[in-house]
């Protein structure tokens, strides 16, 4: 009976989890997981962990995670979006006994005794906030963004183990067990490391843990620095897998350079998109957007408000360390928990709704820690404080709960999620573009006409945006305006930072004319552009035979299969091009090998 009791507050915030988001099982692939999904080739086979470790170290757990989905699922979208609604259930039951955990700690250490069902009652609360908060659905709803819930998931477990292997050490516990639960935060820790990025603070927070909560001075934090020790080389974990080890996250940022702000002006814009957007919608969730168009801070003036609030914050987490330990550890937290993110290191969006997942954390504890407090000092009856408590958290969760389920409804259809975001970011051409290609892949050409018309409005919105070239070079190729689409896939290339994608699809409109010469062009554009894609090849082989050039080609299909070994189309090609010059051995050679691999 006292398991099914203890089980009780994990089975209904699971349940509210899956209820909250049973209706986003089937939506399509939206966004980044279009390209990180859909199109990504390094995730195709689940049992090549090199190929996954080296395309991503420090999102290995996210990409293998992935890899499992494909391999259970192809693309069926069911099992990734119930995964993903798995992790963020598991986060949320993680977090509510991280948070008793963390109760237990801060109360020993002030030798405070507070009435049990009004502290249950305010970790409830907490976590069921955290588990139906609108801000979440981006990190749950959007597949792509599952890192951030992995690597929150590991974070948050490897501070709690960290917090149950202290406190059994305390209590007197046999060394091995405390141990163990040590060596098991440890181990989370290295997860969440090579799940999302953000995770490189875990040594801080585990340091804080030990500061603020559990020893509580400098003098007792010296002596536990032995058992934080094998935090500290953990420091460089992160560093190293995103720059150094298999292809790394800096090449991608690199390309996208010219779109980054400088890093003093990146610091002040998220000083104001933390108050003005991340603050803004944890107490009124209204308005949310995937791609907002926030203004960047030119001058100190600029964040001048936003930093005195932040300041103003993190000064009431220091001063309420002699008063709420809890609060005190939380409140810093949460800066630390968005530092990554939200200050020096620069990333190309200043604003995504997914980044408050993890400092949600720190501030819904700071907040319930404040709320117990106040409470037990206000209020003489026990009862009274249930029942306000109870009161408190059912008044603040069931608009949230509506809120998010409302919010998911835009992920349901492209055309839905990228007509809102032009709705709500007028002045940005990304919106108008991912709205026109989303129209440009449904049937009909009124569809057609629209995303053209978009096109041309997000073409005046920002005139170098060279994707909305791209778009309007498929819409009029559609519409067989073949002159129109060969201009604005030439402008397209010329703009963009690789102009794979569109020199790829110039080659194809020119080879469909029948201009040969003009397809190996750009052919060799795409090649070149990505040396390692095997269809751009396939087809600049294939425009050379056309265009009576058999020795080029018979080169070029040697060279796809030496990317590709078991191609057996190459092969197939190969046999016909031998033939076509009379070499009768080679093309039986290359026919059986085709025919080996399935090909005929």
């Amino acid at each position: 009976m006292d398991l099914v009791k203890r089980g009780l507050p994990s089975f209904i915030l699971a349940a509210v989890v899956f209820t909250l988001y049973r209706g986003v099982v089937h939506y399509p692939f939206q966004f980044d997981s279009l390209v990180g999904i859909e199109q990504n080739p390094y995730i195709r086979d689940m049992w090549d962990i090199g190929q996954i470790w080296w395309h991503n170290p420090s999102r290995f757990i996210v990409y293998f995670s992935f890899a499992f989905n494909h391999h259970l699922g192809g693309y069926d979208t069911f099992g990734y979006h119930i995964l993903n609604i798995i992790v963020h259930a598991v986060t949320t039951v993680v977090y509510y006994y991280f948070l008793r955990l963390l109760f237990r700690a801060a109360d020993r250490g002030d030798n405070i005794t507070v009435d049990t069902p009004l502290t249950t009652a305010c970790l409830f609360t907490a976590a069921l906030v955290f588990a139906v908060h609108p801000l979440q659905t981006q990190a749950v709803t959007y597949i792509w963004q599952r890192g951030t819930s992995i690597g929150a998931l590991f974070y948050i477990g490897s501070l709690a183990a960290y917090l149950k292997s202290a406190l059994d050490e305390q209590d007197g516990r046999p060394a091995p067990r405390w141990k163990g639960w040590l060596v098991a935060s440890v181990g989370l820790a290295f997860l969440s490391m090579i799940s999302k990025q953000f995770s490189v603070t875990i040594p801080v927070a585990v340091g804080l843990l030990e500061f603020l909560v559990i020893s509580g001075s400098v003098e007792g934090l010296k002596k536990r620095l032995p058992r934080m020790a094998p935090f500290v080389p953990m420091l460089l974990i992160v560093p190293i897998f995103t720059t150094l080890v298999g292809k790394g996250e800096v090449g991608d940022l690199g390309e996208r350079a010219a779109n980054l702000l400088p890093t003093h002006q990146y610091l002040m814009t998220e000083l104001n998109v933390i108050v003005f957007v991340y603050f803004k919608l944890l107490f009124y969730p209204v308005n949310q957007n995937l791609d907002y168009d926030f203004p960047p801070a030119v001058s100190l003036g600029d964040c001048a408000v936003a930093f005195m609030i932040l300041a103003a914050l993190f000064a009431a987490g220091v001063l309420l360390h002699r008063k709420n330990r809890i609060a005190s550890f939380s409140i810093i937290f949460a800066f630390l928990a968005a530092s990554v993110e939200s200050s020096f290191f620069v990333l190309e969006d200043p604003v995504f709704e997914h980044r408050m997942y993890l400092p949600l954390t720190g501030l819904l504890a700071a907040m319930v820690a404040l709320e117990r407090q106040a409470l037990a000092n206000i209020i003489a009856s026990s009862r009274a404080r249930i029942i306000i408590a109870m009161a408190l958290m059912i008044a603040v969760s069931v608009p949230l709960y509506a809120v998010a389920k409302e919010r998911n409804l835009v992920w349901s259809d492209p055309v839905l999620l990228w007509a809102d975001v032009v709705a709500k970011s007028p002045n940005k051409a990304r919106g108008y573009n991912n709205l026109a290609s989303s129209l440009l892949q449904k049937n009909g050409m009124e569809n057609v006409d629209k995303a053209i018309e978009l096109l041309k409005t997000g073409m005046k919105v920002d005139p170098n945006y060279h994707l909305t070239y791209y778009n309007l070079a498929v819409g009029y190729e559609t519409r067989k305006e073949y002159a129109a689409a060969a201009e604005n896939y030439i402008e397209a290339i010329r703009r963009a930072p690789n102009p794979f994608a569109a020199s790829y699809r110039l080659g194809g409109l020119f080879f469909s004319l029948g201009n040969y010469d003009k397809a190996i062009k750009y052919f060799i554009m795409a090649a070149n552009a990505n040396p390692k894609d095997v269809e751009a090849r396939m087809d600049l082989a294939v425009a050379l035979g056309r265009s009576g050039k058999i020795d080029q080609a018979i080169i070029v299909f040697g060279d796809v299969l030496k990317i590709d070994p078991s191609n057996g189309q190459a092969h197939f090609n190969l046999a016909n091009a031998y033939q076509h010059k009379g070499d009768q051995a080679r093309a039986h050679e290359h026919l059986k090998k085709a025919e080996a691999l399935g090909y005929k």
